[in-house]
């Protein structure tokens, strides 16, 4: 789950510089009409979790101001052949 190693801690990194909680940043992911929970952003965040689906991968940008594009690519590394994942600079 290498792919969770570079995920979640750009997403906490994230969190932080914009000075937002984990309850903050919950309320501003709804997935079904409800905010995210906080221990299944904590997971993501300490890499326990894997990254989740890519329409939760979009909020996330959405909610964090991150590229899409970038999140995306986080999200999907394992996807990547090893010598394309070793050389990406986190």
């Amino acid at each position: 789950m290498r792919r969770a190693l570079l995920f979640g801690p750009v997403i906490r990194d994230r969190r932080h510089e914009l000075g937002l909680s984990m309850d903050a940043l919950c309320r501003k992911v709804v997935l079904r009409g409800k905010p995210l929970s906080k221990g299944y952003l904590s997971g993501i965040e300490n890499s326990k979790t894997a990254p989740p689906t890519d329409a939760i991968v979009l909020k996330f940008a959405r909610a964090l101001d991150i590229p899409s594009e970038r999140l995306l690519l986080l999200a999907h590394l394992d996807k990547l052949p090893a010598v394309l994942f070793d050389a990406y600079p986190a």
